[in-house]
């Protein structure tokens, strides 16, 4: 049971953190976007 709530944990963290590179990726692809856009 304990096992089994740590496991769940890691896996939360672990899709947490997937999810939280995917905003950075998008938000880091907006600010290159942005900004070829303003230096144009």
């Amino acid at each position: 049971m304990r096992a089994g709530r740590r496991a769940a944990r890691e896996w939360r963290a672990r899709t947490a953190m997937k999810t939280k590179g995917r905003i950075v990726c998008i938000k880091d692809a907006q600010d290159r976007v942005l900004t070829d856009f303003l230096r144009s």
